[in-house]
């Protein structure tokens, strides 16, 4: 279950093990993972985003008993499914064992940001270069945006100048920033 809309961190509890072998080969599930092994975990809930609609997926800690797993990497292989992937960095982590999921929420903030970019950029080109402007895919890191268009033209200075003018009025205007949370086609039939 994926709690990290409301939470960061949670007490959780290992729900699967395996480990990742150099070629990118996984193993079969295994009962515990030690210092230096490369990994995919599993948990009951997990604050982490997995990778989607061209957002990364989260990184952070998980913190057990007895070890410490760097996740470098956030996915979902399937529908419900979130894989954590990282590397033990410091003792062993068990199946079943309860531990601390925890995200790098800097990190988090710097991709809220550019997620939020993207919806502005996306206003402001169909404002400038008209309501048929269609974002045809995006990617939204930590450091930086891109955001794809299909136009049969160059966009000109003057219309880049507008679309810059228009994206920095609404970030300094430091709107309120509202989440909500719903089914992709209501909000795509708002328009």
């Amino acid at each position: 279950t994926f709690v990290g809309y409301e939470q960061s961190s949670v007490t959780t509890r290992v729900s699967g093990l395996r480990h990742i072998y150099s070629e990118g080969k996984l193993d079969t599930d295994v009962e515990e993972v030690h210092e230096g092994d490369g990994v995919l975990v599993f948990l009951d809930e997990t604050p982490f985003y997995a990778e989607a609609g061209g957002q990364v997926g989260d990184t952070g800690q998980i913190v057990g008993p007895n070890g410490v797993i760097r996740i470098e990497d956030t996915q979902s292989p399937r529908q419900g499914v979130i894989a954590h992937h990282g590397v033990v960095e410091r003792g062993s982590i068990n199946m079943q064992e309860t531990v601390v999921a925890t995200i790098d929420t800097h990190r988090r903030r710097q991709i809220a940001r550019h997620h939020s970019a993207t919806h502005l950029l996306h206003k402001a080109l169909r404002e400038t270069l008209g309501e048929n402007v269609v974002q045809k895919g995006s990617l939204v890191r930590p450091d930086y945006t891109t955001f794809d268009i299909p136009l049969d033209r160059a966009i000109t200075n003057d219309e880049l100048k507008r679309i810059n003018r228009l994206v920095t009025e609404k970030v300094r205007a430091g709107l309120e920033n509202k989440t909500n949370i719903e089914p992709y086609a209501d909000p795509v039939s708002r328009g």
